[in-house]
């Protein structure tokens, strides 16, 4: 038996008031999560943790509710997965639409130049 082809791409998020997927839809290339307390949220450091099978160029963004700085959770996020993150993305809840979109379409066009396997379309 073969092993499974890799993933050119996932999205791994954790969201509890839909701020975080409504990023996550958007992206479609990264692992993201809420920061609490200067971290990505327990769920998503609980499955970096199992050291799941990711595509070769990884990327994380984070939203937060609040003034939370994602240095920290980015640094444990890599920690956690054991390799450089491509990409980073931060989206306070609070920042408005148009920048918050702003801010993923940069997002997304460095981890295309990064993956080297997606096109801009």
């Amino acid at each position: 038996m073969s092993p499974p082809a890799p993933r050119l791409h996932a999205v791994l998020y954790y969201s509890i008031g839909g701020h975080t997927e409504q990023v996550a839809r958007q992206i479609a290339l990264a692992p993201g999560a809420a920061i609490w307390a200067g971290r990505p949220a327990m769920p998503l450091r609980s499955y970096l943790s199992q050291h799941p099978a990711l595509p070769h160029t990884v990327g994380l963004f984070v939203t937060s509710g609040g003034p939370s700085a994602p240095e920290r959770a980015y640094e444990m996020a890599q920690g956690l997965l054991g390799c450089p993150i491509a990409g980073k993305l931060h989206v306070p809840n609070r920042l408005n639409a148009q920048k918050g979109q702003n801010r993923v379409t940069r997002y997304c066009d460095a981890m295309r130049a990064a993956s080297g396997a997606l096109t801009s379309g």
